[in-house]
């Protein structure tokens, strides 16, 4: 048992670390509304074009949203199935574990929610299940995943040219640093670790299947079309004049550039900058493009409320100890 000085200096040292995360949220926070009011639209020229919005297309943009979350979820359960343990995990353990960590995302920075799944999904599993070690190599393993959808949709948005183009060099460095990661994984899931090391190459063990592997792309390549149906969806229902797949698709590039490292929840403030930046090379205005990105982060928030809330409350998250502390504990 640690010492009465020993709990108060582990009390401190946590103390210190969430201020410096709270002082650069703040920070963060402060320059993003700083920069809004410098060079953004007027609010009162966004609320106007906010008023534009279709009910009924918002509604459906929440629906096809949900839909390709629950897609997300399950070509993570295709990789834990192969993440060693007697026992796979169940579609609705995964998917609660999930749209958790999506609620998470959501309410703190720095993708916090990708920690909060593992420990809510490691909690579900019983003794014969895979360890949080593969449990985490497995959430790096998803995100790998997305490395095929997300280059199509660069090639696409190259192939149309005009002004997406201009970002070309850019966007081509993003694709070669994250196919450098997944060289990076493929390499680790090869060579002898530590503990730690050897639990992550448990969990990207999926991607050594090519059958395992090419069905869990083909599942996040589901998503991301959803995704551009969803963008596409809320150009068409904010009346805007750039309402194409083409647009669409730059759009949904530019907004997972921004939010790449988010130092915001939900990537607030980078989210509507992505936006207004690439419908701006379509020749809408300001406001109206940052009047989408307000809206289009709405939808976000409203299908995370609507399949977060209820998973959080089945796993007991409103109240007891958290999933974080939990996973601090199994390890």
């Amino acid at each position: 048992m640690p010492s009465g000085a020993h709990l108060s200096l582990i009390r401190l040292r946590l103390a210190l670390r969430m201020s410096r995360r709270t002082f650069v949220v703040v920070a963060c926070a402060a320059a993003v509304a700083a920069l809004a009011w410098r060079f953004g639209p007027r609010p009162a020229d966004v609320l106007a074009a906010l008023g534009n919005l279709e009910p009924r297309l918002v509604a459906l943009a929440v629906v096809v949203n949900a839909a390709a979350v629950a897609v997300r979820a399950e070509a993570w359960r295709r990789l834990l199935r192969h993440a060693g343990g007697a026992v796979p995990p169940r579609a609705i353990d995964t998917t609660s574990a999930y749209a958790v960590g999506l609620l998470t995302n959501l309410i703190l920075p720095a993708r916090v929610g990708e920690v909060a799944r593992v420990a809510v999904l490691r909690r579900r599993l019983d003794a014969g299940g895979p360890p949080w070690q593969a449990v985490a190599g497995s959430v790096i393993g998803h995100r790998l995943l997305d490395v095929v959808p997300f280059s199509l949709l660069v090639a696409s948005v190259l192939v149309t040219g005009g002004p997406a183009a201009t970002g070309g060099p850019v966007v081509l460095g993003v694709v070669v640093g994250v196919l450098a990661a997944v060289g990076i994984a493929a390499a680790l899931a090869r060579r002898r670790a530590g503990r730690l090391l050897v639990g992550l190459r448990a969990g990207l063990a999926g991607l050594g299947d090519m059958r395992v592997a090419a069905g869990a792309v083909a599942l996040e390549t589901v998503a991301w079309i959803g995704q551009l149906a969803v963008v596409w969806i809320s150009l068409v229902a904010l009346g805007a004049g750039a309402a194409s797949l083409a647009s669409a698709a730059l759009v949904l590039v530019a907004i997972n550039l921004a939010v790449a490292l988010p130092a915001l929840p939900g990537g607030v403030g980078l989210f509507q900058a992505a936006t207004a930046a690439a419908l701006a090379a379509q020749g809408l205005s300001a406001a109206s493009g940052v009047a989408f990105g307000v809206g289009l982060q709405g939808i976000e928030i409203l299908t995370t409320l609507a399949i977060g809330l209820p998973f959080a409350l089945r796993e007991g998250l409103d109240g007891g100890r958290s999933p974080l502390a939990r996973l601090r504990i199994a390890g």
